[in-house]
């Protein structure tokens, strides 16, 4: 294992990893955006509720 660690290597490595990272963060927000409904409480909320969070 006598490799030598490139600057292209390290590059590649780089752009790999936020390429990586970036699909990530769009799959996990997609995700979150589909069970945001269901976590929702929208029903629950009465001009009461508005009022309270006014503070009058």
């Amino acid at each position: 294992m006598s490799e030598v660690f490139t600057k292209t290597m390290a590059r590649n490595i780089f752009y790999g990893g936020s390429v990586f990272f970036f699909l990530l963060l769009l799959a996990l927000t997609f995700d979150t955006q589909g069970v945001l409904a269901e976590r929702s409480n929208d029903q629950n909320i009465t001009p009461e509720v508005v009022l309270g969070k006014k503070g009058v």
